[in-house]
């Protein structure tokens, strides 16, 4: 069949069957074997949006959506024209650029029954895109309602197991709903809390009206609220600090239906924040007072040292010979300053010991050998007053630091030495205390006794009692000082005394189990020949113009030691690569730097000889002796100047 076959005239039976045809509501047209329209009737015009005369001689799969349906349809076409009926379902269109979706039937026209007959098929267009559209808002519609569906069956699960309480309430903020952990942290059952707001069933004095009333005007506002605290009282009484956070829901007309308010119980982490800051500013505290001791013990014993160093090169000088006169006023000097350094270093330890700065290291000690050894150091001060020391021990080991033992020891027998009158006893026990596990050391005296008025104040630091106040030079800080280092120690020291009759104070200790080996105190008094030193180039690195005159000094005896000063940071880094010394005598803190600083540089350059460095400094507190050593010194002498023990050092020293 040709595609230039006229088509069937309007008299012919296939023409008048269009006609009548022509106002069906069914989109209606003639086509002939190349798919060409011949005749269509107003609802198709309206569908494909021709008018009749422009469908004329139009090729139906030319409206095809895209290439892939335009070669559907015109298959369809052909597999349609070898068929009385055919069916083609689902086929877009495009009509003028919108989508068009169709179901197509093709029916042969009566009277056309030859293939080859022009314009013999009569094809319907049944449009199916609002349908098409209805069905697939309803698919989505229900893809989302399954996936609302899933979601809400999530956030119950989350609701359900989150530790948090969540509550569900209406506009007026009235509790609908609660999840398992509002009914764990509150104790109310959701038939409790049904109906009545979170402020009414949980609110706690605590939290401040105004703080509820902000809250309050912004959610009326409809703003969030965002982990404000709260004070929140349970069913049972006990109150806590909730972090609350409240989300206002609206309906499609922007209207408040529903408020989610998320609580978190934070009592416990409120209050380890309270523990942390107390924490940082303890710290910030005892950073402070330990730089606080480490000036005050700085500035006091820089003056010491020039008072005990020079008292030390008198004493030991042999011409021009001093007269007794002179020996014995020297000797007050050096007494006086003795004193004055001993009062620094006990406002030093009991300062750590208040701030808790103090360290000690506790071991099985036993206790006898202690007293023999305190008993006989104090042996010729008690024979000058005439006084008997006496000894009454039982084998007996405590737990404490022999060193802090020590001192308690020696402060209780010197002041019994000292207040009581000559011709009196001392008398030193130890035994145990069974019943209790603990060791009681107890030192006697017939002294001048102490008054019940008196005795509370008897551990004050800097406290001297009328009683004893002229009984000899003393400070009122001994006492205070052992009293705290048996608190240290985990034990006590108490008194008990009769006036006019004498005291007896008792330190008790833990008692422990075997003991450790503790060092004796060698009990020498007197101080040996100066030792031999080997020749020496030393360097010594000191502002201070007395420490320098005083360095000078001690060494004017030694000619095989040459001795260079530098006052600086600087002049001490040029003298190390002009003259390498053997010795650096090393003061901490200089004008321009850090005498640390110093030593850490000279430790890590390989290329110069690495001399022993000796610091000399007036910081006595043991953590900053602890990163003198870390920085690479080799000794670290507090000042006032031990000279004695400088020699000995040099003396070991062999270059």
């Amino acid at each position: 069949m040709s595609s230039s076959s006229p088509p069937p005239s309007d008299r012919t039976p296939a023409g008048r069957s269009v006609d009548l045809l022509t106002d069906v509501p069914v989109a209606l047209c003639r086509i002939n074997p190349q798919g060409q329209l011949f005749g269509a009737n107003k609802a198709a015009s309206r569908l494909l949006r021709r008018s009749v005369a422009q469908l004329d001689g139009q090729l139906l799969h030319r409206f095809g959506i895209d290439d892939a349906h335009r070669l559907t349809l015109q298959r369809c076409i052909e597999e349609a024209t070898r068929r009385e009926l055919y069916e083609v379902p689902q086929q877009w269109l495009s009509v003028d650029g919108d989508p068009v979706l169709v179901d197509l039937y093709f029916s042969r026209m009566p009277g056309h029954e030859s293939a080859s007959d022009a314009a013999g098929w009569m094809v319907a267009l049944v449009d199916e895109t609002r349908q098409h559209r209805e069905n697939e808002a309803l698919m989505q519609a229900h893809q989302a309602l399954q996936t609302a569906l899933a979601t809400n069956q999530e956030l119950a699960l989350v609701a359900d197991r989150s530790p948090n309480v969540i509550m569900i309430c209406d506009g007026a903020q009235r509790i609908r709903w609660v999840n398992p952990s509002f009914t764990h942290h509150t104790g109310y059952t959701l038939a409790e809390a049904r109906g009545r707001t979170p402020t009414e069933l949980l609110g706690s004095p605590d939290t401040r009206p105004d703080t509820l009333a902000l809250i309050q005007a912004r959610l009326q506002h409809g703003d969030a609220i965002d982990r404000v605290h709260l004070g929140r009282r349970r069913k049972d009484g006990t109150v806590y600090t909730a972090e609350v956070s409240i989300l206002p829901i609206r309906n499609d007309a922007g209207h408040i239906t529903r408020h989610i308010m998320i609580e978190e119980d934070i009592t416990d982490r409120l209050q380890a924040e309270i523990e942390r800051e107390a924490l940082m500013r303890a710290e910030a505290s005892q950073a402070a007072h330990t730089e606080f001791l480490s000036r005050m013990s700085h500035n006091m014993r820089t003056p010491l040292n020039a008072v005990l160093g020079f008292s030390q090169l008198l004493k030991r000088s042999k011409a021009p010979p001093l007269s007794p006169l002179q020996q014995d006023q020297l000797q007050l000097i050096h007494q006086a300053g003795e004193q004055l350094l001993e009062l620094v270093d006990q406002a030093l330890q009991l300062a750590r010991l208040e701030h808790s700065l103090e360290d000690y290291q506790p071991q099985s000690v036993t206790v006898g050998p202690l007293i023999d050894e305190c008993v006989a150091m104090l042996h010729d001060r008690a024979t000058a007053r005439n006084t008997v020391l006496a000894i009454d021990a039982d084998h007996v080991v405590a737990h404490a630091d022999p060193q802090r033992l020590r001192e308690i020891l020696h402060t209780l027998v010197v002041n019994a030495i000292q207040y009581s009158p000559p011709g009196r006893t001392v008398l030193v026990t130890a035994s145990i205390e069974p019943r209790h596990g603990q060791v009681l050391i107890a030192v006697h005296d017939e002294g001048v006794g102490i008054s019940a008025q008196e005795l509370p104040r008897l551990f004050q630091p800097f406290t001297r009692l009328e009683s004893s106040a002229h009984m000899g030079p003393g400070h009122g800080i001994g006492l205070a000082i052992s009293h705290r280092l048996a608190e240290l120690m985990h034990g006590d020291l108490s008194v008990q005394s009769t006036p006019g009759q004498g005291s007896t104070f008792t330190l008790s200790l833990p008692a422990a189990g075997d003991p450790g080996d503790i060092p004796p105190i060698s009990l020498m008094s007197e101080e040996p020949d100066p030792p031999e030193l080997p020749p020496l180039s030393l360097l010594c690195v000191e502002d201070n113009a007395m420490n320098r005159l005083l360095i000078d000094a001690v060494f004017s005896t030694y000619p095989q030691v040459v001795v260079t000063m530098a006052t600086t940071v600087a002049e001490a880094r040029q003298s190390l690569r002009q003259i390498t010394p053997d010795v650096v005598l090393l003061d901490i803190n200089l004008p321009d730097g850090h005498g640390l600083d110093l030593c850490r540089a000279l430790r890590a350059d390989t290329a110069l000889p690495q001399p022993l460095v000796v610091a000399l400094s007036a910081d006595a507190l043991p953590e900053h002796i602890d990163h003198a050593m870390e920085a690479g010194v080799d000794h670290y002498l507090v000042k006032p100047l031990q000279i004695r023990r400088l020699l000995d050092i040099l003396a070991e020293h062999r270059p």
